[in-house]
């Protein structure tokens, strides 16, 4: 890439991120929960819910046509705040967590089968902070197998053991070891 190339990008990503900055944070937000919106209707709308990770049975996530932009619409859920109308009207919890919940677990799926292990890490452990429980303790527990494959095994052992103590805590032996 020549310097001109190179001195234009910058310019661009520096007027880009310029643009970004002078939205008021409300605008943002809107902005972005309309990113959302356009993305997830493009790619083939809302998927289902997956199965619960703590199922001992199929764990399997069936594809959907919005996994490939399930990373992107997570964070858009993200930046788009508590936005009520991404949502189904009249529920009482924050839709946006819910969204991004959903997403998040599907982008670490999706990614950990293009073998993105570090992004796929990445999405299990955000994950892990908007779960409780089992369901807390198999993401951590899915984190630590992707970084495996990344050769990460001191970081791997710590959430090895974070995943087995919430497992010991829930009473759910089966999954403990």
């Amino acid at each position: 890439m020549s310097s001109a190339e190179t001195a234009y990008l910058f310019r661009h990503a520096l007027l880009r991120d310029a643009a970004y900055q002078l939205q008021l944070p409300g605008d943002r937000a809107r902005l972005h929960g309309l990113a959302f919106e356009v993305i997830e209707a493009l790619a083939g709308g809302r998927p289902p819910e997956p199965p619960a990770l703590i199922r001992l049975e199929d764990r399997r996530v069936l594809t959907h046509p919005t996994d490939p932009y399930a990373q992107a619409l997570a964070e858009h859920a993200r930046l788009a705040g508590s936005r009520a109308d991404l949502g189904v009207a009249g529920k009482e919890w924050d839709v946006t967590r819910d969204l991004r919940r959903l997403y998040l677990r599907r982008a670490a799926e999706y990614l950990a089968g293009q073998f993105h292990h570090e992004e796929a890490r990445c999405m299990w452990l955000q994950y892990a902070e908007l779960v409780s429980g089992g369901e807390k303790a198999e993401s951590l527990r899915k984190a630590a197998l992707v970084m495996d494959l990344t050769g990460r095994l001191a970081d791997q052992e710590s959430l090895l053991r974070e995943a087995c103590s919430i497992h010991r805590d829930a009473g759910h032996r089966l999954q403990e070891g």
